[in-house]
């Protein structure tokens, strides 16, 4: 008797032990996109220094261009330069009939450190409505590797799971930057 409790226990470890290794490697308990990376700026500075660079850019240099073929209204891309030259953030707003997009793109020895998208939809299409009431917002906050991987992401200041559809989003937005 004592025999058959003993491999009993031994095929529940075992059991055990496979579910483990199989589900490791899985969104199931840890998001394949933030497995192993590093992102460029650490999460405890990265808002601090998004914060200190939203106020930079009064000061900073800065170039405006339309962007087309994003969105049904258009757009504008505006670059902020700090005195040597170097790109420190990318601003993209983009408007469509249901509401609007702005973005920020953040960077750190010119590489995109952290995103932020602000969404804003209307509460019907601007051409039922010209006076564009805004029924909601959402901002999600990406924070990103040298390879414009996210690591962290947050959606209204909640961390949550990065799905491959979102750090496909990522890419083709980082893609889009002029």
């Amino acid at each position: 008797m004592k025999i058959i409790k003993i491999l009993y226990l031994i095929c529940v470890f075992i059991l055990i032990a496979v579910l483990i290794l199989v589900f490791r490697h899985t969104s199931f308990l840890a998001p394949q996109s933030s497995k192993n990376c590093e992102p460029v700026v650490p999460l405890l500075q990265s808002k601090a220094l998004i914060d200190q660079l939203d106020q930079d850019t009064r000061h900073f240099a800065s170039t405006s261009v339309d962007v087309m073929g994003r969105s049904t209204e258009g757009g504008t891309q505006t670059n902020y330069t700090d005195d040597s030259g170097a790109r420190r953030v990318i601003e993209q707003q983009f408007y469509g009939e249901t509401g609007r997009a702005y973005m920020r793109f953040y960077f750190q020895d010119n590489v995109i450190f952290a995103i932020v998208k602000l969404n804003t939809n209307y509460v019907v299409p601007i051409n039922v409505d010209p006076s564009a009431k805004i029924k909601d917002t959402e901002e999600k906050d990406f924070y990103l590797d040298e390879r414009g991987h996210i690591c962290s992401m947050a959606a209204n200041g909640k961390f949550v799971e990065v799905s491959d559809d979102t750090q496909a989003m990522i890419h083709a937005y980082i893609a889009g930057v002029q």
